[in-house]
């Protein structure tokens, strides 16, 4: 029951660290294979996947990066955007 209780007193807090932590290992995993990449000369390719995946990611990615570090960083700053379930 304690620890029940201490879950929902600070979930926003747990979330938070658990994004942050999110974000190092995807970053971890995927610098590392750029560097190796530049290193060696080549690239990686935008070719490889289609030119409708770059325009969705071009106006979802900037909104949805700014949105998560805005959670990070402070997150009733997104109370605006809350829906009741």
């Amino acid at each position: 029951m304690l620890y029940s209780s201490l879950m929902e007193e600070h979930i926003d807090l747990i979330c938070r660290i658990s994004l942050v932590l999110i974000l190092l290992g995807a970053m971890a995993t995927g610098l590392p294979h750029r560097k190796k990449a530049d290193d060696r000369g080549g690239r990686v390719s935008r070719r490889e996947d289609p030119t409708w995946f770059w325009v969705c990611m071009s106006f979802v990615g900037p909104p949805a990066f700014l949105a998560i570090i805005t959670f990070i960083i402070q997150p009733r700053w997104l109370d605006w955007s809350a829906v009741s379930l």
